[in-house]
């Protein structure tokens, strides 16, 4: 029953569902069908470059967060090594609240200066 002892590490669960997510942002204009065109609509454009602008943050920081999970848990062993409720919630929401907070800035400085967004026209 060595399996029964082996604890999940939500951190690892945690990063690589924001990769998914990311794979997804990444691939957003080939959803659209629009990857061959010339002239992509502005707001396919606006909504990848906010989600992505917001995932590059999420994605660093639940691997920086992974990293240090695992350094604990390789330094403290994982059978008797149960992180405290804090710890865990801390480990899977500050991913999203920096995308919460790098996609309203993004969201900010796109609406309130329209001529920095890069047109391929």
């Amino acid at each position: 029953m060595v399996v029964a002892k082996v604890r999940r590490v939500p951190a690892f669960y945690n990063f690589i569902f924001i990769v998914w997510v990311g794979t997804l942002v990444n691939l957003l204009l080939f959803y659209t069908g629009q990857y061959r065109a010339d002239d992509v609509r502005l707001g396919v454009c606006a909504a990848q470059a906010v989600l992505k602008h917001g995932v590059d943050p999420a994605a660093v920081s639940a691997l920086s967060l992974l990293a240090l999970e695992s350094w604990r848990l390789a330094s403290r062993g994982t059978v008797d090594s149960r992180p405290s409720r804090a710890w865990i919630i801390l480990t899977i929401a500050i991913p999203y609240i920096l995308f919460v907070v790098y996609a309203t800035i993004a969201i900010i400085v796109g609406s309130s200066n329209p001529l920095s967004r890069y047109n391929n026209t």
